[in-house]
């Protein structure tokens, strides 16, 4: 992260030294599929982790990267940093194409106010950063790795092919650096790349060209020149979808800890037909970034409906700034919104190792999740003996806890808490964490840590921000009928946004996580063994499976609308929220609970699902419920038969065309159009028009227009019509 705002001093002198120092541990490379001129569809862009084993002057660490090349040049490594607003690459003669190939001097500038524009480091003076002028791009490509796991030279190891292009006319606004400083050292280009000897390494360290910044914030030179520019991510625009991007880095064991989330030794390999494969196979894209919004991938993050709709429920409101948009890249007057630097609603806690009464930053402290700091700097408002002996650095052991809150500082709804357990001195710093000393100190930036436990969504469209544990992609898969997609304890929570099709079915086993949030076409079974957890959230449907076994948690708490299945047997737990669950084809048994809200429990997070009113409806087959359930919004047989020999907390409304067998208790009333047998306990009120029979006990009232009898047990008053 490079800013010129004070707080931005954040990023200590290591971190942007580093910037100088990278080598590479890269985990996956590239999609296969192009996208040509302005993107129809979102997009899937390849970013990789690297890793800088520290030097001299500064300390190992991780770091992300992604490979670009600019006017259909070859790819370049750069860094990839959610803390920048501008895209600094440092003019190479040699691989920029087109009109930018072979000039004698930097570009000039084509863009109002955009000469010579300052993009430096925290509020460095003099100017420790980029020095150059505002060019437009026609295309940028965005290249793969051509090694997965460690990538021991990232300039030699970029994929030959860009894997998607994004074109703009009159161009995206790049920052053609003509000189960058950093610890001492004055680089200038283009004379970098043409004074001999030849060819040189990349500027910075020998491994990276320059910073990609990919901030949801526009921003202005730090030598304020009056031109507002911002990154590439922010410029583009994808027609027929929510404008912003997802940065999923988390789809594999923490690279940087062997403590922290995520662990499971598989990350995103899932069983497919019985064989081990990326759950990104389609795209290529693991770790990622998607550009453009999806209702599907919205639906990973935001619990209650689209944010244009529902106002941002159980989302983080951004702090926007109307007045400053980021360029139109397609020679429009208007660019997408843009938030402020530090304008990110997260409450940060310390608690003290040894357990007792956490440490947290006050309401609107402010917060930047930054990808470009390599550790943690905190509020100075967190600085306490409880979790810093010296008043420095944050104490080996304490955790380290993020929560999005809203404007008045109550935890938002839905949301998950990130949590962290910090080291101290160690090597790689990630989970290292120290104090903000600057003025005014208050904001935190959260490093890569929180991007290696957590996928990130930035809605610049609404103003709101969403994370998860989950790993988010859009890819999508085909179950074939030899095995189902299977996703077990040694993978992490995966969320997919994309379509499983196919004949086959989906498995769950223990340990596994898996949050849908598309319309799924595939046919086969749906199983959740004990000790799994399926989410349907957003706009998904599991619809088409032939059925639900159930032993461990089935949660559609999470989803925008009433869900259907075909069947549900088992012994596990369901959550309904405040949804309903329309089960069409009912076959066997339930014998587990049914309640209303639901919850994701796993390493690094933790989600409350909150919604009460959830309802069941048996519209065909024949469904036994044998367990005990709480959910509050009541039963409905439109078709088909209940049998119930467990209980409900709420009342049973019987269809013409649907019929109910008791023998187990039912809490609330009984409304009855089609043919009732009760030999159990109805402690509600009954209103009977069809068939009712009667040889358990009725506590409640019966009014009575249909058929009537039985030799069971009437307690309550009697209104006799039939």
């Amino acid at each position: 992260m490079v800013s010129k705002q004070a707080a931005s001093g954040q990023k200590k002198s290591a971190n942007s030294a580093l910037r100088s120092v990278l080598t590479g541990l890269a985990f996956l490379c590239c999609a296969t599929s192009t996208a040509l001129a302005q993107p129809s569809q979102p997009v899937d862009v390849p970013i990789y982790y690297f890793y800088a084993p520290g030097s001299k002057t500064t300390s190992a660490q991780y770091r992300l990267g992604i490979n670009v090349g600019i006017n259909g040049g070859p790819g370049q490594p750069y860094l990839f940093d959610t803390g920048s607003s501008f895209f600094n690459a440092e003019y190479n003669p040699n691989t920029w194409g087109g009109a930018f190939a072979k000039l004698s001097t930097a570009p000039t500038s084509t863009v109002t106010n955009g000469t010579n524009v300052q993009y430096c480091y925290g509020n460095s003076s003099p100017c420790r950063g980029y020095t150059g002028n505002i060019v437009q791009v026609p295309s940028l490509g965005f290249y793969g790795t051509t090694q997965s796991g460690v990538v021991n030279n990232p300039a030699a190891s970029v994929a030959g092919t860009a894997s998607v292009v994004l074109s703009a006319s009159p161009g995206y606004q790049v920052n053609a650096v003509n000189q960058h400083t950093d610890g001492g050292v004055t680089q200038t280009f283009p004379s970098y790349f043409t004074t001999p000897p030849q060819p040189a390494p990349p500027p910075d360290g020998g491994l990276v060209y320059g910073t990609f910044g990919a901030g949801d914030f526009a921003g202005q030179p730090t030598n304020g020149t009056g031109y507002v520019g911002g990154s590439i991510l922010g410029q583009t625009i994808v027609p027929g979808a929510t404008q912003g991007y997802v940065v999923a880095a988390n789809g594999q064991p923490n690279p940087a800890s062997s403590v922290n989330s995520p662990q499971q030794a598989n990350g995103s390999q899932i069983l497919l037909g019985g064989q081990r494969q990326s759950v990104t196979a389609a795209t290529g894209c693991n770790p990622c970034v998607t550009v453009g919004l999806t209702p599907q991938m919205l639906g990973q993050f935001a619990p209650v409906g689209q944010p244009s709709t529902t106002g941002g429920a159980g989302m983080v409101p951004l702090t926007m700034k109307p007045d400053k948009a980021f360029p139109n890249p397609y020679g429009g007057t208007t660019g997408n919104n843009s938030s402020t630097e530090f304008g990110t609603n997260i409450q940060v806690s310390l608690t003290p190792a040894g357990g007792g009464t956490p440490v947290v930053t006050p309401l609107g402290a402010g917060a930047l999740l930054d990808s470009g700091t390599g550790d943690n700097t905190l509020s100075k408002s967190l600085n306490s003996t409880t979790v810093s002996a010296k008043g420095k650095s944050v104490d080996a052991n304490v955790t380290l806890s993020a929560i999005g809150v809203t404007s008045t500082g109550a935890p938002v709804p839905g949301l998950p808490t990130s949590s962290a357990k910090l080291t101290k001195d160690a090597s790689p710093i990630t989970y290292n964490a120290s104090f903000d000393t600057g003025n005014p100190g208050t904001a935190s930036t959260l490093g890569l840590s929180f991007f290696m436990q957590n996928s990130v969504l930035y809605d610049l469209a609404d103003g709101f921000l969403g994370y998860t544990p989950f790993f988010v992609t859009d890819a999508s898969i085909v179950t074939p009928a030899s095995g189902p997609l299977t996703v077990d304890g040694t993978n992490v929570p995966i969320g997919l946004a994309g379509v499983i099709s196919g004949p086959g079915g989906v498995t769950v086993n223990s340990g596994g996580a898996l949050q849908l949030s598309a319309t799924n076409s595939y046919t086969g079974p749906t199983t959740i063994a004990a000790g799994g957890q399926l989410l349907v959230s957003g706009p998904g449907s599991i619809a088409s499976s032939s059925g639900v076994m159930n032993n461990g948690v089935f949660d559609i708490t999470r989803a925008w609308q009433a869900e259907t299945i075909q069947a549900l047997t088992g012994s596990g737990q369901v959550f309904l929220g405040s949804q309903n669950l329309t089960i069409t084809n009912a076959s066997g048994t339930f014998s587990g609970t049914i309640a209303d809200n639901g919850s994701y429990s796993g390493p690094g997070g933790s989600i409350t699902y909150p919604g009460t009113g959830g309802s069941i409806t048996i519209a065909g087959g024949t469904q036994t419920l044998s367990g005990v359930n709480t959910y509050t919004g009541g039963t409905t047989i439109s078709g088909g038969a209940l049998i119930l020999t467990g209980s409900l907390a709420s009342g049973v409304t019987v269809g013409s065309n649907g019929s109910l067998s008791n023998s187990g208790t039912i809490t609330g009333g009984v409304v009855n159009a089609g043919t009732v047998a009760n030999s159990g306990t109805i402690i509600g009120t009954v209103l009977n028009s069809g068939a009712f029979g009667n040889s358990g006990t009725i506590l409640g009232s019966i009014a009575n227009t249909g058929l009537l009898g039985g030799n069971g047990t009437f307690i309550g008053n009697f209104a006799n019509g039939g």
